[in-house]
């Protein structure tokens, strides 16, 4: 393991400093990223920006989602997978040795895990796809193409599936919460990091985890998200439910509002997504944004409303269909950009509300802005825009464009013209003018102002409502109240708004309005007077009949007469009738509107029937009179209210329902009464019981029974005194379903039909019982759990009194015994404890073996034990079995269910196999929620052959020998899921027999071809029981037994189990502990310990292959043999330690093995402290004696001299232990081999010189890593690592060392190389001593380490040494050279030290000190710093350190302010750029020099990285120039626009094209060439294009027809429009062929075709007119003729040939226009009905790709793949004619002749 660490570490380190490039700056103690909160990988990139691994950007920010190139990322992988090749080179075009790349690109290509493009090149700086990420990582892992289905929902390239199912198995890559891999996305800084993470750590046994993806899902109605404050959602989340409410969240992914909403709502409220949020559901009605921030929304589903309002902000809106936005009240952003897609043809879009932008991309899209505005209207395809809303500016970009509105500002393309306004605007071609309109200034349209109410002579405390209108769309209404004229200063109008009278007296009210438009003459002022009069009414109720002796309940009709004063304002009379005293009670019964014709008293009167009077009190009338003004502000101004009289009706008879009722003791049920007739009056019934003893009644009709017996309720009106009963009988068992009762529970079951259920009262009841048919049996508390409180008095089922047992144990007798499926038993206190007290069994009196115990005699199934209370069996609380032990065995019980019961007092005291809670055997089903406790097992399942598998879930159980129990999984057994039990351990009994060990879990008899068992999340606890206790042995968490076969698979996941000696124990089966080890929780320090996972026993150590414990360590030394591994358990070991010669292999490990030392306390485990020190070579040699304690040579034993250097010691590790040591050293190597010391922590005390020292001896390699040494002697000599040996060889990584130094004068070191010993020194912190480092040999490597306030901090005396990337720091001198030593320093942090940074103390000794960081700004300061001969040149001068003082240097280009400063810029800042100039030198013309400024001018690049780039892609350009600029015939300038054009931008279609197009193309660009030749590769693309452009529809269509492969795909061609014009061929006659004889015309093309291709369109053309006269002439037998000559490999047969198999054109057998199963055939996506179909719309030619599609993968594999599984397969289509002469054609037709082939 400290390998593999260390191996992992150093993987890192390597390519720390491409990383810096990569991705962010070189890292120092950087702070955390202020743009990776919330990301999905924050906690990855905070880990390695933390450890220094990647940096940002000088921003602050870590940009996770930037891209990465194809060049960086091999760069990435070469680094951190080792690969190295100095003599590699690279094949590629775009490739040169002057890149930076070319190395790196050229060891990928060399060790085979990526190639370039078909084309020749490699495109280094295209960003990398997450597919050819994937391809990379299988390759390089050896993860094989036999990997499962990954299951993506989205497409991946045929070359790349078996590496993305490969990536997706091994967790190296992940997809996406939608199911999509995505795989042409580029790969982005974030993901680079977790992937290769992933994979090095898979490079070094390390199981990567699942990636961090996670997807909340709410699929139920509800509101979700707190009431208040914030939660963020780490991850996804997906809306799949209309009715949903989210609130108060923000969204780390996306936000998926799915498909399940269908048609319904949701509401978001404060949501924040930082991802996409996609829009598939919803309808009409609304998805509701109230103060969300989302930066964009996909909108797929058609008819969709999204109401966006508040402070809502939402960037870009994509609708790929018809949708309507609305933003109301927004004081956010609201929807700032729409884009409707070119995908949305058709669509129509709704738009209210402000929007910044709108974008129509979309084809014949209809966009309506129905209200608001539109800031910017771009509109980019023929659509129609209508609706009132404003549009200030409008972009026309394609013709047949309307726009309804007139924009303030319209702008059209060239040769663009639309209709705006209902004027044309723009202009086409030869039509002249420019290309924008503004239209002339109209006039803003009338005001109108209405009233409500419409009259304008009004009562002067009526309401009157004021709206204002203009038919022109965005123009502002301003009004005035006065009588004053309105200005744009008067008040505007936002609404309907309502006035009143100006005084009590009434008066006249004028309003005033006008229009006002931007670009547009305002409206005439618009007004309207409003005058209020005076008001007076009275209303009286002169009569209602009939008003008297109404029937109550009855329907009655009855007028009311009202009289009324009217003074000629239109009034409202309005009758409502209630039975209160309170009005809000009521039934309108009728209104209206009263307007006479003259003043005085009037009368009125209403009809209505009133159907329910209620039973309160008399009925009401209540009448008001009112004005009228407005529906919702009527002005009362009198009511009355008239009382009529109801007629009591009297009882006639009163029932009750049922007549008799038969219950159990405790049980209640309903009587209801019913009185007649129906209208009584009084209604009111009391109840009685005759005999309360039996039963009582309360005043609602609720029966409950008491005691057993008969009582008689009677219900008693209260008028009249009629009387009703009811008779109950009380029973102890009542069969509920034949209402019959019983004295006993057996008779009951006897008597009983299949499916009645049985209710038994409380009570005791004795006797066995059998239940031998399907039915219920419920006790008292049916449906409470056992174990609750709440529980009342128990129906108890025990054994005969009479029963009295003199031994318990293996006692077969049953309380209950099933014997039938469909049983259902509930609520029941179920026992062996018959109350005789004959018996004290461990305090229990226990007179039965079981409980339940259902034995399958027939099939048996749906058996359900719930709510029950079992207590006091020897053997079983509840059982299921599969048979009996003498009838045999009938198959499993299915569907079991065992829930919610309380088992106690399950014991055995001999171990007899006895003592479960619960024993399922031979079943299927689940066991939950049950309560064990006391018990000796707590749970068995014993699944033999049963195929259903089950569940044990959320059960506790306190046990004595037991928790859970799985044993007998038969071949074919199903799977068995154990999760969320909690098993806790107890002491046994006083009185077992004999002691006995504890297990949690327990696994035995488990073949390989059973299903798997799961245990996950279960809690063992094996505190509550001690191993002091007389009849306890051990306590163990899990135990795999010896009767578990090899591949039986388990698994643990997500456990936790403590307080026990052994975690778990496999003595079977080949589980793997480590990651069990991993995946569950365990006591603090435990580890894997032979076949067990435990904690090491306290003051112990144990030697694993013997499997046995010592009272020493130097016991377990001396007794241990090769390979042998010792754990140390925490404690206090006394004496020192010898390891003696030729113990090879030896592994010694403490509590705390594999746990660094420099951990914070508590997060090691209790130490393992060795009270003194380790000597390790130097014991017992070849001659027999021993060493003494101190490691000396001791006296010589029998077979020679004392212990000498007889031997060594190889293969050595010491890890996780505490030596406190008072002798010289802490740990002495002498006689070693290969040696690991990891994890310690070595203290001296003061006294001891040396924490870690090794001898001359041999050529041992030493590995010390993560150990902290510290308060040794400060004397000079001391170190705390001391390497000395001309052959030895050191790992010395991630320790702290310090060395308490108190004399000024000592040299005490931290760690010293010496004596030609050779070291890479990685990560430590070295601080407090007199010397830091001191390397007094040569070629160490000393990387990434803090080195702090020493008084030397790194003192070299032997040349070679690298000292790189280190932190030097507080010293009093920092780096100290000696002895004419020559060494490197370079990219350190070096400053603070008191005396000097860097010092060189005699003449000869030099140090190279480059591209450090020294704390200062000047070069002044930074030689004030150094001493003697240093070259410190380039030197930092920015603490971060991201590049070569980059910062500053592309802030100066970016500020360049012509080209010839930015060159002087370039030169300045070469170095802090990272500028190769070689090729500018030396290549570039002085032209071409300043067209590589003029590109870079005027950039903004963010960092050194990005303007490299720009740099090297403005070189790249003008070297590709210079060939095009040097040609000097056609030939030769076709020839050199074939090899570079497409680097350079040029058409793709061009390369495809035959000599005669391109040598016209190369002419006219030789021809156009100035004398300063193509200055840049626009200037070329520029005259490229005009030539180039006029040939393309014909040469592409020569292109179509020569790639054609079949007769069918040239048919294809001759029929697609576009390819038939640029071709010019003249298809009149053509097309009046009948469909066969156009396929031979095809035919014919093909056959007549040179193997080169036609060359240009008249060959086509003459070849094209020469086959359709024939067809035309010679009809179609002709063509059978023709077709039979031209195709001789087949015989004459004729077309409609009987032997179909013979013919060439098809795969599927044709048998001919007579075909009576055309289904045979497969051209299309229908049958192929035969040649001479006169239906070929049904035949789908035109999709068949060709004859052979096998070999048309060309068309679905991308050409720009890494690692190209075949690249020859590649389209010929796409690659270039090698020569304008085609002198290589012969490849080119092989590759058309495999085509079409």
């Amino acid at each position: 393991m400290g390998y593999e660490r260390r191996r992992y570490l150093s993987m890192i380190v390597t390519v720390v400093f491409l990383l810096s490039i990569v991705l962010g700056g070189i890292p120092t103690a950087l702070a955390q990223p202020s743009d990776v909160q919330g990301h999905w990988a924050e906690k990855k990139i905070a880990e390695w920006v933390a450890k220094g691994l990647a940096g940002g950007y000088p921003d602050g920010t870590f940009k996770p989602n930037n891209h990465i190139t194809r060049a960086e990322f091999v760069a990435l992988v070469n680094r951190a997978f080792e690969k190295q090749d100095p003599t590699a080179t690279a094949n590629f075009k775009d490739i040169k040795q002057s890149h930076w790349f070319y190395s790196e690109v050229a060891v990928a290509a060399q060790a085979g895990y990526v190639s370039g493009y078909t084309d020749g090149t490699f495109k280094p700086n295209n960003p990398i796809s997450r597919q050819e990420v994937a391809s990379i990582m299988a390759r390089l892992l050896g993860l094989g193409n036999d990997a499962p289905e990954a299951g993506f929902k989205d497409s991946v390239a045929a070359w790349a599936k078996d590496a993305v199912n490969a990536v997706a198995v091994a967790r190296i890559m992940g997809g996406y919460t939608d199911g999509t891999f995505k795989a042409t996305n580029p790969i982005t800084r974030a993901e680079a990091v977790v992937t290769l993470d992933r994979a090095m750590k898979m490079t070094v046994g390390e199981k990567p985890q699942e990636p961090e993806v996670t997807t909340v899902t709410y699929d139920k109605a509800g509101t979700y998200g707190p009431a208040t404050g914030t939660e963020t959602i780490r991850g996804d989340v997906a809306i799949n439910v209309s009715g949903v409410t989210l609130q108060n969240v923000t969204i780390t992914g996306d936000l998926l509002l799915a498909k399940g909403i269908g048609e319904g709502d949701v509401i978001l409220k404060n949501v924040t997504v930082k991802g996409e949020t996609i829009v598939e559901g919803g309808g009409s009605n609304s998805v509701v944004l109230q103060d969300c921030s989302l930066p964009s929304i996909t909108i797929t589903k058609d008819g969709v409303r999204v109401v966006a309002t508040g402070n809502t902000a939402v960037s870009v809106v994509t609708l790929e269909s018809g949708a309507t936005l609305v933003a109301v009240d927004v004081t956010g952003d609201g929807f700032a950009t729409v884009t409707v897609s070119e995908d949305a043809a058709g669509v129509k879009v709704v738009l209210r509300g402000d929007f910044e932008a709108v974008n129509v991309e979309a084809k014949d899209a209809k966009v309506e802005i129905a209200e608001g505005s539109v800031k910017d209207l771009t509109v980019d395809a023929k659509a129609t825009v209508t609706g009132e809303g404003e549009i200030e500016n409008a972009y026309i970009n394609a013709n047949d464009v309307s726009i309804a509105q007139k924009p303030a500002n319209t702008k059209t393309a060239k040769n663009v013209t639309a209709k705006v306004g209902g004027e044309t605007v723009g202009t086409r071609t030869g039509g002249g003018g420019g290309g924008s309109s503004t239209p002339s200034k109209t006039e803003v349209s009338a005001i109108s102002i209405t009233t409500d109410p419409g009259d304008v002579n009004l009562p002067n405390n009526t309401l009157v409502t004021i709206t204002l209108e203009t038919a022109t769309g965005g123009a502002s209404i301003y009004y005035t109240l006065d009588g004053t004229t309105p200005t744009k200063d008067s008040t505007l109008y936002e609404g309907p708004f309502t006035i009143t009278a100006p005084g009590d007296e009434g008066g006249t009210v004028t309003v005033k309005a006008i229009g006002i438009k931007p670009g547009y003459t305002s409206s005439a002022v618009a007004a309207k007077e409003i005058k209020f009069n005076a008001v007076t009414g009275r209303i009286q109720i002169i009569s209602v009949e009939p008003g008297e002796n109404l029937e109550p309940g009855k329907e009655t009709e009855f007028t009311v007469e009202v009289a009324y004063e009217f003074d000629g304002i239109e009034k409202a009379i309005l009758y409502i009738g209630f039975n209160t005293e309170e009005v809000d009670r009521y039934e309108l019964i009728g209104d209206g509107h009263v307007v006479e014709d003259k003043a005085g008293t009037h009368t009125s009167e209403v009809k209505a029937v009133v159907k329910d009077w209620g039973e309160e009190g008399n009925f009401r009338v209540y009448v008001n009179i009112s004005e009228y003004p407005h529906p919702d502000k009527w002005t009362v101004l009198d009511y009355d209210i008239y009382e009529l009289k109801i007629l009591e009706v009297p009882v006639s008879d009163v029932s009750v329902e049922p007549a008799e009722l038969i219950l159990t003791a405790g049980k209640t049920e309903k009587i209801t009464a019913t009185i007649s007739p129906p209208n009584t009056t009084n209604k009111k019934v009391t109840w009685t019981s005759d005999n309360e003893e039996v039963a009582t009644v309360d005043e609602h009709g609720n029966v409950t029974a008491v005691n057993v017996g008969t009582a008689t309720i009677t219900a008693t009106t209260e008028d009249g005194g009629k009387t009703a009963t009811c008779e109950v009988t009380v029973s102890k068992v009542v069969n509920t379903t034949k209402k019959k009762g019983y004295d006993s529970i057996q008779d009951a079951i006897d008597d009983a039909d299949p499916g009645d259920t049985i209710q038994v009262a409380p009570g005791m009841y004795h006797g066995y019982l059998t239940i031998d048919k399907p039915l219920t049996l419920l006790g008292p508390n049916d449906g409470v759990p056992g174990y609750s409180a709440e529980r009342g008095a128990e129906a108890i089922i025990t054994v005969p009194k009479e029963v009295e047992l003199e031994n318990p144990e293996n006692d077969l007798s049953t309380v209950i015994t099933v014997e039938a499926s469909g049983v259902t038993i509930d609520g029941f206190r179920i026992t062996g404890d018959n109350g005789n007290g004959k018996t004290n069994y461990a305090g229990c009196n226990i007179q039965a073996g079981y409980g339940i115990n259902a034995i399958r005699f027939d099939k048996m199934e749906n058996l359900t034990i719930r709510n029950n209370i079992f207590d006091c069996f020897s053997v079983i609380g509840v059982a299921t079995q599969r048979g009996s032990y003498n009838v045999g065995y009938y198959g499993p019980i299915e569907n079991v269910t065992i829930t919610s019961n309380l088992i106690q007092n399950i014991l055995d005291l001999r171990a007899t196999a006895a003592g479960y809670g619960i024993y399922m055997q031979g079943a299927t089903g689940s066991i939950t929620d049950n309560v064990v406790k006391n018990s000796r097992i707590g749970i068995m399942v014993q699944p033999y052959s049963a195929e259903g598998g089950g569940l044990v879930k959320d059960n506790y159980s306190e046990t004595y020998v037991y928790g859970l129990l799985y044993s007998r999984a038969e071949s074919g057994a199903g799977t068995w899921t154990f999760e969320e039990n909690t098993v806790t351990a107890i002491d046994p009994p006083d009185a077992m027999e004999s002691p006995g060990l504890w297990r949690g879990i327990d696994v035995q008899y488990f073949p390989a071809g059973a299903e798997p068992v799961y245990f996950k999340n279960n809690t063992v606890d094996g505190s509550g029981t001690s191993i002091e206790h007389p009849k306890r042995t051990e306590v163990w968490g899990v135990q795999i037994r010896d009767s578990v076969e090899d591949d039986a698979e388990m698994m643990f996941e997500g456990n936790t189990i403590t307080g026990v000696q052994i975690g778990l124990r496999r003595d079977g089966g080949n589980l793997n502990l480590d990651d069990v080890l991993a995946n569950n929780t365990f006591a603090f320090g435990s580890m894997v310990i032979g076949n067990t996972i435990q904690a090491p026993q306290e003051n112990a150590a144990y030697n694993v292959e013997k499997d046995q414990y010592y009272d020493s360590i130097q016991e377990a030394i001396d007794d241990a043999g090769d390979g042998n591994t010792i754990f140390v358990g925490p404690g206090t070991y006394e004496g020192n330690l010898a390891i003696p010669n030729n113990k090879n292999n030896l592994a010694l490990k403490g509590a705390n093995a594999g746990i660094p030392a420099g951990l914070e306390p508590g997060e090691r485990a209790p130490e393992s402290i060795i009270k003194g020190s380790i000597s390790v070579g130097s014991g017992k040699g070849k001659g027999g004696g021993r060493s003494e304690p101190d490691g000396s040579r001791g006296p010589g034993g029998p077979g020679g001299p004392g212990g000498g250097q007889g031997g060594t010691v190889r293969g050595l590790t010491i890890d996780g232990f505490t030596i406190d040591s008072s002798a010289g050293y802490g740990i002495r190597l002498r006689a070693t081999g290969e040696t690991t010391i990891v994890n310690n922590i070595i203290t001296g005390n003061g006294t001891v010189q040396y924490g870690i020292r090794t001898e001359d001896a041999g050529s041992p390699h030493f590995i010390i890593c993560n150990n902290t040494i510290g308060d040794y002697s400060s004397d000079n000599g001391s170190a705390g690592i001391l390497i000395r040996g001309s052959n030895a060889t050191a790992e010395i990584g991630g320790n702290l060392v310090t060395i308490t130094t108190s004399d000024d004068e000592a040299e005490a070191a931290g760690i010293e190389i010496t004596r030609g010993a050779e070291a890479v020194i990685l990560d430590n912190n070295v601080s407090g001593n007199g010397l830091g480092l001191v390397l007094d040999s040569r070629d160490n490597t000393v990387t990434g380490n803090v080195v702090e306030n020493n008084d030397w901090g790194i003192y070299l005396s032997r040349s070679g040494n690298s000292i790189t990337g280190n932190t030097i720091r507080g010293n009093v001198i920092g780096v100290a050279a000696v002895d004419r030593s020559h060494n490197t320093v370079t990219f350190n942090r070096i400053y603070d030290n008191s005396l000097k940074g860097v010092s060189t103390a005699l003449d000869g000794t030099s140090l190279t000190v480059t591209h450090n960081w020294w704390g200062v700004s000047t070069v002044a300061e930074v030689i004030a710093q150094l001493s003697g001969k240093v070259d410190f040149n380039p030197w930092y001068v920015d603490e971060e350190m991201t590049t070569l003082c980059s910062e500053a240097a592309v802030d100066a280009v970016n500020s360049a302010r012509d080209e010839a400063e930015l060159q002087a810029l370039l030169r300045e800042h070469q170095l802090a750029l990272g500028l190769d100039f070689t090729a500018y030198d030396n290549e570039l013309t002085e032209i071409g020099r300043l067209q590589v400024a003029l590109a870079l001018l005027g950039g903004s690049y963010p960092d050194a990285a990005a303007l490299r780039f720009a740099f090297e892609a403005a070189v790249e350009e003008q070297l590709l120039l210079i060939p095009i600029n040097t040609a000097s015939t056609v030939e030769e300038m076709c020839r050199k626009l074939d090899e570079n054009g497409l680097f350079l931008g040029l058409a793709p279609d061009y390369f495809g094209w035959t000599d005669y197009y391109r040598l016209q193309v190369a002419e006219h660009v030789l021809n156009s060439r100035q004398a300063r030749g193509y200055e840049n590769a626009g200037a070329l693309k520029g005259v490229f294009d005009e030539k180039a452009g006029v040939l393309a529809p014909t040469a592409n269509a020569v292109t179509a027809v020569n790639n054609a492969g079949d007769w069918a795909a040239m048919k294809a061609a001759l029929e697609d429009e576009d390819i038939a014009a640029g071709l010019g061929l003249d298809r009149t006659a053509y097309l009046a062929l009948s469909r066969v004889e156009r396929s031979l015309v095809a035919a014919i093309l093909v056959d007549e075709r040179p193997a080169t291709g036609y060359g240009n369109h008249e060959e086509i053309q003459r070849v094209f007119e020469l086959a359709v006269a024939e067809a035309r002439d010679n009809g179609l037998d002709g063509m059978r003729e023709l077709f039979e000559e031209k195709f001789t490999e087949e015989p004459a047969d004729e077309l409609v040939d009987k032997n179909p198999e013979e013919e060439e054109f098809a795969k599927e057998p044709e048998d001919g226009s007579g075909d009576d199963n055309p289904g045979e055939l497969e051209y299309g996506k229908e049958a192929d009905d035969g040649l001479f179909d006169d239906n070929p719309v049904e035949e789908g030619y035109a999709e068949e790709p060709g004859e052979n599609p096998v070999e048309e993968e060309y068309a679905e594999e991308p050409l720009d793949e890494l690692v190209d599984e075949n690249p020859e397969k590649e389209g010929f289509a796409g690659e270039s004619v090698d020569d304008c002469s085609n002198e290589n054609s012969t490849e080119e037709d092989i590759s058309r002749e495999a085509v079409a082939q």
